[in-house]
C-alpha cells in the first residue's frame, strides 16, 4: 500500500560536510526513499539555505543568539516563531499520510497536526539530557533553552504515533522522562547505519601503526574528549602523532597543536583519512544516542580505541580490534599492545564483520517499511 510521507527536520541533508547528526538524518531519508519512492516523499527543512530541489521546503531557523533566546522564551526550538504557520500550512497542503520527525525539538508543531496524519518521531538523543548539560556548564543564559527543550520533547513524544530510538539506554530513559520504552509496541529501536562505503583497493595503510585519528565535528562532547585526550595521553606517547579531522577544529588548532598533535580540521571527504589510518581514538566521555564515528570506523575496518560513551548501542564485546578504553592508562596500555592485531595494516575484518551484521544500510530496509507500513 502507498504511503506518502513528509520528512520534517532540522538538518540540510544536502549538506555537502556533515556532521554525525546530519548523517544519522540523512540516513532516516534514505530508508523511507527506498520504501515510499521519490514521488511519495516531500520534505520540510529547518534550514537557512536558498537552495531549492524537488518535492523540498525549506524554512527560516533562528540566526543568532537573539533570536534563539526569543524563539526560546516563546517555546519555540531553532525556528523563528514567525515560520510556525508557514510550516503547519506546508503540512497541510501536502497533506501526508505519514509525518516523520526527525527531531524531538517540533512538539509545539505536531500539537497542531491534524490528528488523521500518523507521526514517527526519531530521537537522535534525549535532547533535554543535553539542554541540562549545557545549563551546568553555561549557566542560567542556556535556562530558556533548556525550558523550551523540555517543553517540546514532552509534546513530541505525547502526539507521536510511533516512536524511534537508537539504542536502549535512550529508549530506557524516554521511558523514565516521559513514559514511553521499547516494550511498548509503538516503540522501534533503529541503529546507527551506513551505505557500505569500504573499497580495499582504497587502502594506504603501510606505515600508519605510530599514528592514531580522531574524527568528529567541534561541538561539546568531542572537543571535550579529545581536549582530555591530548592533557592527558599524548605527553606519555611521544611516540605516537595524533591527527584531528572533523568539522571546524581549524577553529581551535593553536589550542590543540602539540608536537605530536595534528590539526587539519575540515575537509570535502573524510574517507581518505579512513583509508590512510588504522587506529582510531574515540575519547568521549558523555552524551547519548550513538555516536556515528564508531559505526563508520567499523565499516572501515579499523582498531577502535573508545570509551563505554563511544561504544554505547553498539556489539562490541569480545571484537578482536576493539579496545574499550575508559582511563589514560587504559587508552595507553591498549593502543600500545595494538600492534599485535594486523600487522599486514590492511583492515580488520573482525571489526567489519560487527558493521556488517548490525549497522549496514542494506538491512534496515525491512524495518523502515514495518515502521512505515505496519500500524
Amino acid at each position: 500500500m502507498r504511503k506518502k510521507v513528509l520528512f520534517l527536520g532540522t538538518q540540510n541533508i544536502k549538506e555537502p560536510v556533515m556532521n554525525g547528526g546530519m548523517q544519522c538524518s540523512k540516513r532516516n531519508f534514505d530508508l523511507i526513499a527506498q520504501v515510499t519512492g521519490e514521488d511519495d516523499l516531500f520534505s520540510a527543512i529547518i534550514w537557512n539555505s536558498a537552495e531549492q530541489y524537488r518535492h523540498n521546503r525549506f524554512f527560516k531557523r533562528c540566526g543568532n543568539n537573539k533570536e534563539s533566546l526569543i524563539s526560546s522564551i516563546r517555546m519555540c526550538r531553532l525556528y523563528k516563531c514567525s515560520e510556525e504557520k508557514k510550516i503547519l500550512a506546508y503540512i497541510k497542503q501536502v497533506n501526508p499520510d505519514i509525518l516523520f520527525t526527525d527531531t524531538t525539538l517540533l512538539g509545539k508543531i505536531l500539537k497542531k497536526v491534524d490528528r488523521t496524519i500518523k507521526i514517527v518521531v526519531f530521537l537522535h538523543n534525549i535532547e533535554v539530557e543535553y539542554a541540562r548539560h549545557r545549563v551546568k556548564k553555561e549557566g542560567w543564559r542556556y535556562l530558556p533553552a533548556y525550558i523550551a527543550t523540555a517543553y517540546n520533547e514532552k509534546l513530541s513524544l505525547k502526539y507521536a504515533s510511533r516512536v524511534i530510538c537508537l539504542n536502549h539506554r535512550d529508549s530506557k530513559l524516554a521511558g523514565k522522562i516521559y513514559g514511553r520504552t521499547a516494550t511498548d509496541r509503538s516503540i522501534d529501536l533503529l541503529p546507527i547505519s551506513f551505505k557500505d562505503r569500504f573499497d580495499r583497493d582504497k587502502i594506504n595503510r603501510k606505515d600508519s601503526s605510530r599514528e592514531l585519528l580522531f574524527i568528529g565535528s567541534n561541538f561539546g562532547p568531542n572537543y571535550d574528549g579529545i581536549k582530555w585526550f591530548i592533557q592527558n595521553i599524548m605527553h606519555k606517547l611521544q611516540e605516537y602523532k595524533l591527527i584531528i579531522v572533523g568539522k571546524d577544529f581549524e577553529k581551535v588548532r593553536e589550542e590543540l597543536e602539540r608536537d605530536n598533535v595534528s590539526v587539519v580540521g575540515t575537509v570535502e571527504n573524510l574517507d581518505d583519512y579512513y583509508y590512510k589510518y588504522f587506529n582510531i581514538i574515540l575519547p568521549i566521555k558523555y552524551g547519548d544516542g550513538m555516536k556515528v564515528k564508531t559505526a563508520e570506523a567499523m565499516m572501515f575496518g579499523m582498531n577502535i580505541f573508545a570509551t563505554d560513551e563511544a561504544l554505547e548501542g553498539y556489539e562490541a564485546e569480545h571484537v578482536q580490534g576493539i579496545f574499550r578504553c575508559n582511563s589514560a592508562d587504559d587508552f595507553i596500555r591498549e593502543i600500545r599492545l595494538s600492534s599485535r592485531i594486523n600487522k599486514e595494516g590492511l583492515w580488520n575484518q573482525d571489526v567489519r564483520d560487527v558493521y556488517m551484521k548490525n549497522h549496514c544500510f542494506d538491512n534496515q530496509v525491512e524495518q523502515m517499511k514495518k515502521i512505515l507500513c505496519d500500524w
